[in-house]
């Protein structure tokens, strides 16, 4: 018997594979990386204080939880 081919369903997450991990939790990780990586050089405080603040201000979401509002979310937020 044929069979009628059911259509993928519409997602709201973005990604594949979807991370329960919020954005804080791997802040120190990333700097790290990329500072090893030689993307970032010397003291890197202020770049982790600024992905605090961005975590902070979009509320701290799962990582697959976040889109290109939030970017825009965190940029008004800053001049405010």
């Amino acid at each position: 018997p044929a069979q009628t081919p059911i259509p993928p369903q519409r997602s709201s997450q973005f990604f594949l594979t979807h991370s329960s991990l919020r954005f804080s939790e791997i802040i120190d990780e990333v700097a790290d990386s990329l500072k090893a990586d030689k993307r970032w050089t010397g003291d890197i405080t202020q770049q982790k204080r600024i992905m605090r603040a961005f975590a902070w201000i979009t509320g701290d979401k799962a990582l697959g939880e976040y889109n290109h509002l939030d970017v825009a979310a965190f940029k008004t937020a800053l001049q405010l």
